[in-house]
């Protein structure tokens, strides 16, 4: 590992060291994003109202839906750009930098099309409350209508982490938490914007960021600069960005979908079962942001380390770092079983009438789904490496077969063992689609593709 002007540099010194290196910065930022929902779910919660709440977090599911062809193509960026850091090509990843360009400009285009137009409508279908109806719409107008600042904040940190730079992003989120808090207060408590008021908040704290982002790029790393004479697009970057990116967006739909029918399964058990679910959701996520950023840091290795036509390095230091980020989650699980039934009582007051119910259910959510959570450590760590090896169509593959023995879970086993079934639902599917990763990781197919962007010049 060596720390140079350019960047980490992931192609020598200890594996181990350099992922390690970047992953803790990175679950720092996981942390502060996880602390960041929180804290607007709570000024809105306390300061509008309950239905405020309700019209925010109707939004959810949707914003995160329309936005994910277009992250999954800013991901596509660090993949291509941390393999031509790997390879020593800075000219590489200029024209990388500037297919980036076109992408986060034109998605920034349909997406605002997509809100200032359909925002009303697509609330509508997904059967909102008419009680929060407005507020609703209102919020993802103006979240997704504005979200230019958003894809250029996470295209720009997407190349800073390629390079192996995970600090910078942190200190952009620490600004960005400090001034969305501060104005959601101002604009909530000050100038009665109610839930548009959060969301405008949210949208000038995200341009900021995505503004100093740039402007630190620019200056600190010559590679990210770009002319006009460079202006015009190469043809295999851009096809490589949409190839990665639609697989990616593909995987991450068929997912989404999958957990939208198990929340659907788990409704139909009552209030309770559903509070046990989202109190464990919201534990279980400060968790998974520990060996998610490991996995993330292996994603930058590989990508670095197959486009210096190091695959030799990859193989002998896989191994290490997929048992390191599985001992993360085993000691996830060893706290929450120390710590689980604390943990949730934070969630739910013991004058609640349904206090047993909740308590019971969760915990028994909270050791199942934990006890799976190796299988996701794994997962995360397969699809990351050969995501950052260009493997899109194995991860994609992997994506179904996971869907599938969820929704059997979800949908069959629950008659057999009740609400067990839809508990384990995520870490039978985890298990299974580890199988068609680790049969082609370990194939070796990938080291015969090597780089896939080394006839670019």
């Amino acid at each position: 590992m060596a720390k140079t002007r350019q960047g980490l540099d992931m192609t020598v010194g200890s594996p181990v060291k350099s992922v390690v290196t970047y992953a803790i910065p990175v679950a720092f930022a996981g942390l502060l994003a996880n602390l960041y929902n929180t804290m607007d779910s709570i000024v809105v919660g306390r300061f509008v109202g309950s239905n405020a709440l309700a019209a925010v977090g109707a939004n959810v599911q949707l914003n995160m839906l329309l936005m994910t062809v277009i992250v999954s193509l800013t991901s596509a960026f660090s993949v291509l750009a941390s393999q031509a850091v790997g390879a020593k090509k800075q000219e590489l990843v200029k024209k990388v930098v500037v297919c980036a360009v076109y992408v986060v400009a034109g998605g920034a285009v349909v997406m605002g099309l997509i809100g200032f137009t359909l925002a009303r409508p697509l609330m509508i279908l997904i059967h909102t409350d008419p009680v929060i109806l407005d507020d609703a719409a209102a919020y993802l107008r103006i979240t997704v209508g504005l979200c230019g600042g958003e894809l250029v904040y996470n295209a720009v940190t997407s190349l800073l982490r390629a390079v192996g730079d995970s600090k910078t992003p942190l200190f952009f989120l620490i600004i960005t938490s400090i001034l969305n808090v501060t104005l959601n207060l101002f604009f909530v408590l000050v100038l009665k914007l109610g839930v548009a008021g959060v969301a405008w908040a949210t949208v000038i704290s995200q341009h900021l960021s995505a503004v100093i982002a740039v402007i630190y790029a620019w200056i600190r790393f010559p590679m990210f600069r770009f002319s006009l004479k460079d202006i015009k697009p190469d043809g295999k970057i851009m096809k490589e960005t949409m190839r990665l990116g639609i697989m990616g967006s593909l995987q991450y739909i068929a997912t989404r979908i999958a957990d939208v029918i198990v929340s659907a399964r788990i409704n139909s058990y009552g209030a309770s079962t559903m509070a046990a679910y989202s109190t464990v959701s919201q534990i279980t996520r400060y968790i998974t942001v520990m060996f998610s950023s490991l996995s993330g840091g292996m994603a930058v290795f590989t990508g670095q380390n197959i486009g210096a036509e190091k695959p030799d390095r990859i193989k002998k230091s896989f191994n290490k770092i997929l048992l390191l980020s599985a001992g993360v989650a085993v000691a996830g699980f060893l706290v929450m079983l120390v710590f689980g039934k604390t943990l949730i009582g934070l969630f739910i007051s013991t004058a609640d009438p349904n206090y047993e119910t909740v308590m019971a259910e969760s915990w028994k959510c909270l050791m199942i789904y934990c006890a799976g959570l190796p299988f996701l450590a794994i997962i995360f760590m397969f699809t990351n490496s050969l995501r950052g090896l260009g493997e899109a169509t194995i991860i994609l593959v992997s994506g179904l077969v996971e869907v599938v023995f969820k929704l059997v879970c979800a949908l069959i086993l629950t008659r057999f063992i009740g609400t067990a079934g839809v508990w384990l639902a995520s870490p039978v599917g985890w298990f299974f689609g580890i199988i068609p990763c680790a049969c082609f990781y370990y194939t070796w197919r990938w080291v015969e593709r090597g780089n896939r962007l080394k006839d670019v010049n």
